[in-house]
């Protein structure tokens, strides 16, 4: 996960419960095909004062065959006033769907995320097909201006120019991370805007989860409510569908 550039932040591993760390899925093949393990994985860090969790939550098969998903998040301590870390990678039968963006969750997180992301964005913009897709209109509030959303079916683009726009991106974001300031206790409505943005963006995300349904005929409804609520959205409120707000 860390390279050298991301080496200089002083990473830690964070415990995940042992029973929802890892699971494995095995559905017998037909015919001459043979069986197949689906194995979800999910790691965690933190940085102290930085970065309350970064975590990759991985889904991939044995012998390998699509679909291969990883959902990396990087949730920043609420007394820094920045955006969320997103990137999404899947593949599918037919192709590749990749997501990247610094997801605000304050108004001065959006200002963060559209200054530091404008210039990278503009160069990788016209590397990349177009826009793969419309985001949901709830889901909106949660994304900035200038994030990736790529449909491709070539491997070599998605290893060559996505992969170096996820490094880009992800470098930015660390060196944001560097550099922030607290915000002062005396500001205490700021903080509670941004607090009350990571509930929200946590709710939303956990709630309305794409992965739940397929988790939950592979692994059973406990298991993918517990992984969700317990790891992957920590501090969601748990609502129900079109009501997170």
């Amino acid at each position: 996960m860390m390279n050298a550039r991301q080496a200089t932040l002083p990473w830690q591993p964070l415990p995940i419960p042992a029973d929802l760390q890892r699971n494995e899925c095995t559905t017998s093949g037909k015919g001459k095909r043979p069986d197949t393990s689906t194995v979800a994985e999910i790691h965690a860090y933190a940085v102290p004062g930085r970065i309350r969790q970064a975590r990759a939550a991985v889904l991939s098969t044995i012998p390998a065959v699509p679909p291969k998903v990883l959902n990396f998040v990087v949730f920043p301590e609420p007394e820094l006033d920045l955006p969320i870390f997103g990137a999404d990678f899947v593949a599918l039968p037919g192709g590749h769907l990749i997501v990247l963006d610094f997801q605000p969750v304050s108004s001065s997180s959006l200002r963060v995320a559209e200054e530091a992301l404008k210039d990278v964005h503009a160069k990788y913009k016209t590397l990349l097909p177009p826009i793969g897709g419309e985001i949901p209109e709830a889901a909106r509030a949660f994304f900035s201006p200038y994030f990736l959303f790529v449909r491709a079916e070539d491997d070599v683009l998605v290893q060559s120019v996505v992969f170096e726009a996820f490094k880009a991106y992800f470098a930015i974001y660390l060196d944001l991370v560097e550099k922030a300031q607290l915000v002062p206790v005396e500001e205490e409505g700021r903080r509670e805007e941004i607090r009350e943005g990571h509930r929200a963006y946590k709710t939303y995300r956990a709630v309305n989860d794409p992965a739940r349904g397929m988790l939950t005929r592979m692994y059973g409804e406990g298991w993918t409510e517990r992984v969700i609520y317990e790891v992957l959205f920590e501090g969601a409120e748990k609502k129900v569908k079109g009501e997170e707000k």
